[in-house]
């Protein structure tokens, strides 16, 4: 098992992002309020920046239905 080196926040992002490293990889994390436009628009800025090979979502199943 690999063990998550510390996280950093970017100077240039919120707080809510974080980036670490797991092994060779690195990770960015964007917390996120599930109803809060601004949310959203950050994950969209995230990406659209930092262009990641993947994205992945955390929903609860309820959510997730309603997509």
């Amino acid at each position: 098992m690999i063990e998550a080196q510390a996280c950093d926040t970017e100077n240039t992002y919120p707080s809510d992002v974080h980036f670490c490293t797991l092994g060779d990889r690195q990770i960015i994390l964007v917390g996120t309020a599930h109803i809060s436009r601004k949310s959203a628009d950050l994950v969209r800025e995230v990406i659209s920046r930092e262009r990641p090979d993947h994205v992945c979502v955390e929903l609860d199943e309820k959510r997730y239905e309603k997509r």
